[in-house]
């Protein structure tokens, strides 16, 4: 096992330590990719685990995980669902893709409206319902369940039941977050 890689299945912390230690020890910029996957789910705790993060990067931080590639520091991949390129560090736990599988989706939007915690942006909610919806795998249905989105699920924090509106990937100007079309998804 490599040094500071945790196992598959660790329960998030070592992981999202990783990807800090990309941006304090590999030169990645934090403003320059979303931490895209079920780590927010993790962190808000809908998740008790997960098994990798995935980005999503442009700019200086892309050429530098292709790089890593270069210098033997990873691998590059290519994904099913979209053909998007990926980078795969510390054995696939760390997964940086060149632009997010959704079609329309803008990466340099995705990236600037993302959250900022703890000095890493994460796709929000809306983001992480829509893809789950489209793709709407076991997991995805799972994690569907946890947040109480579907029926006879239970809702959790921070979803209340009723009426959300999930935001649908829509292009938006640059520094105007209008909310563009919505899709209402109702809960029981």
């Amino acid at each position: 096992m490599d040094e500071g890689r945790p196992p598959r299945g660790d329960s998030g912390s070592r992981l999202i330590d990783l990807a800090q230690r990309l941006v304090l020890k590999k030169g990645f910029d934090p403003d320059d990719f979303v931490i895209s996957g079920s780590a927010r789910l993790w962190l808000s705790g809908h998740r008790d685990r997960i098994s990798d993060i995935d980005i999503v990067a442009r700019g200086e931080t892309w050429s530098r995980a292709l790089e890593l590639v270069y210098d033997g520091q990873g691998y590059l991949a290519t994904t099913h669902i979209s053909g998007a390129k990926v980078v795969k560090l510390h054995g696939g736990l760390i997964e940086v893709a060149d632009h997010w599988f959704m079609e329309g989706s803008d990466t340099d939007d995705l990236i600037d409206s993302a959250e900022i915690i703890d000095g890493l942006r994460y796709f929000g909610f809306g983001e992480i319902i829509a893809y789950k919806l489209k793709l709407f795998r076991p997991k995805d249905r799972a994690d569907l369940a946890r947040m109480g989105l579907l029926p006879d699920s239970p809702p959790r924090w921070p979803y209340p039941s009723g009426r959300i509106e999930v935001p649908r990937q829509v292009p938006r100007e640059a520094g105007n977050r209008q909310p563009g079309n919505r899709a209402t998804l109702v809960t029981v």
